[in-house]
């Protein structure tokens, strides 16, 4: 008998626990600020009642109050657990729970997942198609399994100033509503981003979603060049892969003193050699119905073989700077240790080494390596000095530069009380 009454008792518990109702149902979704009216069945008296969790009760039941009864409420805007909580005079409660509240208060159930960027072309107005899946609501503080719900299905743009969307031309700050699936129309040439957000349906004062954002790529246009390295008299430049709406040419040619241009306006352009020397070419474009300019540095140009502007560099037991040919001022190489200069010396330009003359004993031992660098060494102590010639050809001719070894003995400087070394010229500021 013990063992039955348990059972009905267990029983009763259940039909008692299942009778304590709340209409509309609880796996329903809610907007946070609008008012809603619930029919409730509870099993005990009721005494009072509040809300939790950012609702509130804007309409208590009606006295008397039975067992089922009805009150208004409204939920807040937190995507969070909200609970209307009914007191009974035992000191207990009956708590009715809402986890499915359309709120963006704490973001969504994961970030939009839109596109790391998209491309429009340059000087062209362009139809962008942009597309994503649509986010779900979240629960903030629930299990992960039942925390996502629904599907947000309305969004926000912020584009740059002079796209468009849905016929509504962006001021580049007034967010425009579209949904997951848009067309955006670019400008000509405005570039930036495309910033998106979830949006609220149940109201336009609740808080907004979080921001992702899409880069725009806006490619310069991928022109190539044809023309000659070197300038010996004159040469012409050409663009090439213009697009249709380039009107504006403008080429620059440096130094003046060493190139002329005839004609920076057009393309091609002529580029003429005034004197010998090294420069440079650039080229800008535009249009007059496109604001965009693109800048193109197109290449170095020379009128002469020459070493590139800076010392040389030089590798070995020597001091760190190559230095030309000037009696009393050669490079100091130490005696029995091999010492390899590196030198650097404009594109397009063959380099051929040869001995000039030498004091003291036999030739030192050089050897001219790859790319012109020359490894030099002194293994007699009676060598003394070398000189050798470089000469540097293109096109344009010939330029010659001498460069003067001498032997030094490095272990009695070594043993000196006073260190001694030589650089030249000074690679440091007024040192």
């Amino acid at each position: 008998m013990k063992r039955l009454y348990l059972i009905a008792a267990c029983i009763l518990l259940l039909k008692m626990a299942n009778s304590q109702t709340i209409l509309p149902l609880q796996s329903a979704e809610y907007c946070p600020n609008v008012e809603y009216t619930f029919t409730a069945t509870i099993t005990k008296p009721y005494k009072n009642m509040i809300g939790e969790g950012s609702c509130f009760v804007t309409q208590l039941p009606q006295s008397p109050v039975g067992t089922t009864f009805t009150f208004k409420g409204k939920f807040g805007d937190a995507n969070q657990k909200q609970t209307f909580l009914v007191y009974h005079p035992d000191n207990t409660s009956t708590p009715f729970e809402f986890t499915k509240i359309k709120s963006l208060f704490h973001g969504t159930c994961s970030p939009i997942p839109v596109p790391a960027t998209v491309t429009a072309l340059p000087c062209q107005t362009v139809s962008i198609p942009i597309s994503f899946s649509a986010v779900q609501w979240f629960t903030i503080f629930e299990p992960s399994s039942t925390a996502c719900f629904g599907t947000i299905t309305t969004y926000e743009y912020l584009l740059p100033s002079g796209w468009v969307l849905n016929g509504t031309t962006s001021t580049g700050s007034n967010w425009i509503t579209g949904t997951n699936n848009i067309t955006v129309t670019s400008d000509l040439s405005t570039s930036g981003q495309i910033q998106v957000r979830a949006v609220n349906p149940c109201g336009a004062s609740l808080v907004k979603g979080q921001i992702s954002t899409i880069a725009i790529n806006r490619p310069k246009p991928p022109l190539t060049f044809t023309g000659g390295y070197a300038v010996c008299t004159s040469q012409n430049f050409q663009a090439n892969n213009v697009p249709s709406w380039v009107s504006n040419y403008t080429w620059l040619v440096t130094p003046s003193t060493i190139f002329g241009n005839t004609n920076p306006t057009s393309n091609p352009t002529t580029v003429t050699k005034l004197a010998n020397g090294d420069g440079d070419i650039q080229l800008t474009i535009s249009s007059a119905s496109c604001p965009a300019t693109f800048v193109y540095n197109t290449q170095e140009i020379t009128g002469k073989p020459k070493l590139v502007s800076g010392a040389p560099e030089v590798s070995g037991n020597t001091p760190p700077m190559m230095i030309y040919y000037a009696p009393g001022d050669e490079n100091e190489v130490c005696q029995y240790q091999g010492t390899t200069f590196d030198l650097n010396y404009t594109i397009n330009t063959t380099v051929n080494w040869s001995a000039v003359s030498h004091q003291g004993g036999p030739w030192p031992s050089w050897t001219e390596l790859s790319e012109g660098d020359i490894y030099v060494e002194f293994f007699n102590p009676t060598q003394n000095t070398l000189v050798l010639q470089m000469d540097a050809s293109n096109t344009c001719g010939t330029t010659s530069y001498q460069f003067g070894f001498k032997a030094i003995d490095c272990a009695l400087r070594m043993a000196s009380t006073v260190n001694y070394f030589k650089v030249s010229p000074n690679p440091a500021y007024n040192i």
